[in-house]
């Protein structure tokens, strides 16, 4: 569900640095690697290393763009992490300026209705609960003049009075065709909801031909400073989070009104969109996604010895330390498959099959010189240059998901109970290590939905998981059953 890719500027250099790179000596880092022979125990051998785990929350400060997946909803009721609520701030803006509804020559006579429509894309949770969603003023005008600044899922303007009832949306029906200006138009995939007639006459005034204090239409300058924005909120019940594209057509502002032309009455309507290509970023519209969570009192914050708890952004987090994995006390050999394995620990099978599991998890290294994070070596894409050292290179051009092992895979655990489980790939990253003798790097387990790291660039790299979606109850490195495990199998040099 994402568009987001990343930056295409490296993607030229990525390419000419991994033709060098792929001409030089042949490297005993990659020896091996893929070609598994059979375990025999005298020249091939498979070992399971211990991994010492501990739980971890970010503060998480992920930002959506305009050409991300926007959430809105409400999840009430998850035994393992608790709460979710996702609020959506937009600003719908017309198309030029001066504005007028209608055709050049019309004469505006009345607005009938306003009606807030927002393109549908899926949902995540249990869609039989009907989300209740409320729309209010924003009065906020740092949030108007904000339309070239990225908000984080921290960020909240201050709202004014509703200006609509509360609406019923039943996620299951939101397929259907739904019909309205007089049956003369028609939409799937979108929430309408209408808006007070009190509010909809205010947009009479707007027009460009009206006089005046209002005039919203005569500049953008004038529209900002009478017209903040909408907020749209999930208020009560609810269990589910709905996905919604605001660059799309179908998210609008309909404005259905009457009009008179060569004396002839009409009934049309006119629509403000997210604007997002102009020619200033100030006549761009602001948006905002809130995204908060509350465990309080859930497992999740407070986990058994055995058992750990993964949340996709803004989520949480794993701690893994490799005790007898040391350059110094394993021998050199040919490394032809080292993988983390991890395990879910099957919780309520109703929850468990609304609440999926992340699309992706991912792992990284504490460099604790640094201070800082940073990818690991090698495993994030064999085929394509990058270095986690190098500014200029630090991250794949693409990510070979297949490869590192990132997607979940099912089978039976004990007991004949269905698990998801993920093996991530680390050879080549722990072949570089028993090879050249670097570190034995801690690493961080988690389901991103962006990755960025500071130390090298500002730039927020795309991951496989939208935001929000997903979560599963782990195995920890003591679990008798479950247990999250380092397996290296290797051949004797």
């Amino acid at each position: 569900m994402r568009k987001n890719v990343f930056p295409v500027i490296f993607t030229g250099i990525v390419a000419a640095s991994f033709i060098f790179w792929g001409c030089t000596k042949l490297d005993t880092t990659n020896l091996g690697i893929d070609l598994i022979p059979a375990v025999d125990n005298v020249h091939t051998f498979r070992d399971t290393f211990q991994i010492e785990t501990t739980q971890g929350f970010f503060n998480d400060t992920s930002q959506v763009n305009l050409s991300g997946n926007f959430l809105l909803g409400r999840i009430n009721n998850d035994p393992l992490f608790g709460t979710t609520q996702a609020d959506l701030f937009l600003q719908f803006k017309p198309p030029f300026y001066p504005y007028y509804y209608g055709n050049q020559g019309d004469t505006l006579v009345g607005i009938d209705s306003v009606v807030l429509a927002l393109k549908y894309s899926g949902s995540w949770g249990d869609t039989t609960v009907a989300q209740q969603l409320e729309v209010s003023r924003i009065v906020d005008r740092e949030f108007s003049d904000s339309s070239f600044k990225y908000h984080n899922i921290n960020y909240s303007p201050m709202l004014g009075l509703p200006v609509s009832s509360i609406e019923n949306i039943d996620i299951r029906t939101l397929g259907n065709k739904v019909y309205f200006a007089h049956g003369k138009d028609s939409s799937t995939n979108q929430i309408r909801i209408h808006l007070d007639p009190i509010y909809a006459n205010e947009w009479y005034l707007y027009d460009s031909s009206q006089t005046g204090n209002y005039n919203a239409f005569r500049s953008d300058s004038l529209f900002r400073k009478l017209i903040n924005g909408l907020a749209v909120k999930s208020v009560g019940s609810g269990n589910a989070l709905m996905y919604l594209v605001l660059d799309d057509p179908g998210t609008r502002l309909e404005i259905h009104l009457r009009k008179r032309y060569n004396g002839r009455m009409d009934t049309s309507y006119v629509s403000l969109g997210i604007q997002t290509v102009t020619y200033s970023d100030l006549f761009q519209s602001a948006v905002a996604n809130h995204v908060q969570r509350n465990r309080a009192g859930t497992p999740s914050v407070n986990p058994g010895p055995d058992e750990l708890y993964l949340q996709t952004s803004p989520g949480s987090y794993v701690n893994l330390h490799f005790p007898a994995l040391h350059p110094d006390s394993i021998s050199n050999r040919v490394i032809n498959r080292a993988e983390i394995v991890v395990e879910q620990i099957p919780d309520n099978v109703y929850y468990d099959s609304i609440f999926s599991v992340p699309h992706a998890l991912y792992v990284d290294l504490a460099d604790t010189a640094a201070g800082k994070w940073k990818p690991i070596y090698f495993d994030l894409n064999p085929m394509a240059y990058y270095d986690p050292d190098n500014a200029s290179f630090y991250f794949p051009s693409t990510m070979d998901y297949n490869s590192f092992g990132a997607f979940p895979k099912h089978k039976t655990g004990p007991g004949g109970v269905g698990i998801y489980y993920y093996t991530l790939n680390v050879t080549r990253q722990l072949q570089d290590m028993v090879t050249r003798r670097h570190i034995n790097y801690d690493m961080r387990l988690f389901a991103p939905y962006t990755l960025v790291y500071p130390q090298y660039s500002k730039t927020i790299l795309p991951y496989a998981n939208p935001l929000a979606l997903g979560r599963i109850k782990i195995g920890s490195g003591t679990n008798p059953q479950y247990r999250m495990k380092l397996i290296m199998t290797w051949t004797k040099i």
